[in-house]
């Protein structure tokens, strides 16, 4: 993978020991950040296939997230219906209900964005 670090040395984002990026903010160099016309050079393609296993997991990842916090919501629904009388105490629990689908949403728009890179990774060739 000598031809990597050219590559990365070529687009100027080698350095990250002082610039104050976070580690979430570091470029992992995968085989979808990198210019379809380099690929070849680069790496062979079983780093790819293992780029697409990883989205893969992530997406089932994401979509086990989503299931559980929809469980969370399910039964917390269900108990507000069958023990929450009054207006003040049912508007409490619709407010933490309203979080939970916030969350919800959040987890969906993992999935997407997850899901675009498995689709964006399988559709190039990699």
């Amino acid at each position: 993978m000598p031809r990597l670090l050219q590559l990365i040395t070529e687009s100027e984002e080698l350095d990250y020991s002082s610039s104050g990026v976070s580690a979430e903010g570091v470029n992992l160099w995968l085989p979808s950040n990198v210019p379809a016309d380099r690929h070849g050079q680069v790496w062979d393609t079983s780093l790819s296939n293992m780029e697409e296993l990883l989205h893969t997991v992530q997406c089932y990842d994401a979509l086990s997230s989503i299931h559980h916090i929809l469980q969370l919501k399910m039964q917390m629904v269900e108990y507000k219906n069958k023990n929450i009388r009054g207006q003040r105490d049912g508007t409490q629990s619709q407010a933490g209900i309203d979080t939970i689908h916030k969350w919800v949403l959040a987890a969906a728009v993992k999935y997407r964005r997850v899901r675009e890179a498995k689709l964006r990774c399988a559709s190039s060739g990699n």
